[in-house]
């Protein structure tokens, strides 16, 4: 924030200003983004199928290395929950263990 300030002819007479120092917010926004880096550079050298999900179960995002063993694509799971795209014979051992 910061303010001019003129005398009663309209010339410059100063300015008065509040600062925060951000340096703390900025190292932890980068330590943060040096992690995430890190990690994404871990899943895009795994040649296994990674699916991100949050706490419900809805796909939040995915990684594959080979395309030649998917029945779908896996775009098509983006937002869904497990139950809405896990072949129903698998449904509750993968329930289970994701509940777990």
């Amino acid at each position: 924030f910061e303010k001019l300030m003129y005398d009663e002819l309209g010339r410059f007479n100063g300015g008065m200003g509040i600062c925060t120092d951000i340096t703390e917010q900025y190292q932890s926004e980068k330590e943060i983004i040096e992690s995430e880096n890190r990690l994404r550079a871990l899943i895009n050298n795994l040649p296994d199928v990674i699916f991100i999900y949050d706490n419900e179960g809805k796909v939040l995002d995915f990684h594959i290395q080979g395309r030649e063993n998917l029945l779908e694509p896996a775009s098509h799971t983006l937002g869904k929950k497990l139950e809405e795209f896990v072949p129903q014979d698998q449904l509750n051992e993968i329930l289970s263990a994701f509940r777990q």
